[in-house]
């Protein structure tokens, strides 16, 4: 079974992955109980972020190889991509009793309890994750998790500041503006929730009517009633049945 193996696992790493797979079948349909097919199955799906379709080969593999605490961990990692959380924590929290040297594995747990709305679980799970030696690499989506358990805990100043990484580090979450904007409105810091109300509208097709009345009211408490007419009469056009464009307009009006 080894030459099947080591023919497919070239053709993958040539990104051919149709002659790969047809490898793989062939010294399956020979041996179907030889586990590294399953793995390299698995691997490369994995590697096209096909994770249903390696989930499903893993699951194979762990059942016909003994599995070690690599094995369980690659096995919660899929899980946690496929956001299947709840089912990820029990095989997450056995590693950490085992002491799994792996410090992603607090990352799996912060995002894994959060999601499941433990967050005072996902606070410590991160806290663990980032202050481990050597310090790890964090990804977007690490900062984008702990301005969400920030936001949770009631601490928004550092959730925002966890977001606006986000947005630097990756330009197109353009969905995160609104949260960011809302919490300057929130705290009466206008001009900011202003600039970032304007950039989610401008470079995202996702805004939505209360980010138009969001924007109108900031700029009608900053007594910039034009502006302020020009967002309710935008938002208007947009959803002609909420009254709530028609009512802040009226209040410009008066103004003028």
């Amino acid at each position: 079974m080894l030459p099947y193996v080591r023919i497919g696992r070239l053709y993958a790493g040539s990104q051919n992955y149709s002659t790969a797979d047809r490898k793989f079948q062939e010294g399956l349909a020979i041996d179907s109980t030889y586990g590294p097919l399953y793995k390299e199955e698995a691997d490369m799906n994995f590697n096209r972020a096909r994770y249903q379709a390696g989930y499903d080969y893993y699951v194979k593999y762990m059942a016909l190889v003994d599995t070690t605490p690599d094995i369980r961990y690659k096995h919660s990692l899929y899980l946690v991509l496929l956001n299947k959380y709840k089912e990820a924590i029990p095989g997450l929290e056995k590693l950490k009793q085992e002491n799994y040297p792996n410090p992603a594995l607090y990352r799996l747990l912060a995002y894994s309890y959060f999601e499941t709305n433990n967050i005072d679980a996902a606070e410590a799970s991160m806290k663990q994750f980032t202050n481990s030696e050597p310090k790890p690499t964090l990804l977007v989506r690490d900062y984008e998790y702990q301005g969400k358990i920030y936001y949770k805990k009631g601490n928004d100043s550092l959730g925002t500041a966890m977001f606006l990484k986000v947005i630097e580090l990756d330009t197109n979450r353009t969905d995160l503006y609104s949260n960011i904007a809302d919490q300057y409105y929130a705290s009466k810091n206008y001009d900011k929730a202003i600039a970032y109300y304007e950039l989610k509208i401008k470079k995202s097709r996702k805004a939505n009517a209360q980010d138009y009345l969001s924007l109108g009211k900031c700029y009608y408490f900053q007594t910039d009633y034009v502006k302020a007419d020009t967002v309710f009469s935008q938002l208007i056009a947009l959803r002609p049945e909420e009254p709530q464009g028609y009512k802040w307009r009226a209040r410009v009006q008066e103004k003028n």
